[in-house]
């Protein structure tokens, strides 16, 4: 299933990004993103951001760029496996 990403899940949706630093440094020279730029990427007019809900899990993000009706994937990203912490969540209805 797929949430929309809003300011109330900005946050998991920084985690997803900050699970995997290895992509993140290749993507921008950090190992971390901040708030800001989660917020930068995600909430604008030009995407569609969505988090991945598996199983009461957020497991990933998938934004998609929107251009005169058609949609183009930016980004499809899941949590990296070494990750210990899962982000566990109700499933809201």
């Amino acid at each position: 299933m797929f949430q929309p990403i809003t300011e109330d899940l900005l946050d998991i949706a920084l985690e997803i990004l900050n699970s995997n630093t290895h992509h993140n440094i290749l993507e921008n020279r950090k190992p971390a993103r901040s708030i800001e730029e989660v917020r930068n990427e995600f909430l604008n007019p030009n995407t569609e951001s969505y988090l991945i809900f598996l199983e009461n899990k957020y497991i990933g993000i998938v934004n998609f760029l929107k251009n005169s009706g058609l949609h183009w994937v930016l980004s499809f990203m899941q949590i990296s496996i070494g990750r210990k912490r899962q982000l566990n969540v109700l499933k809201n209805s």
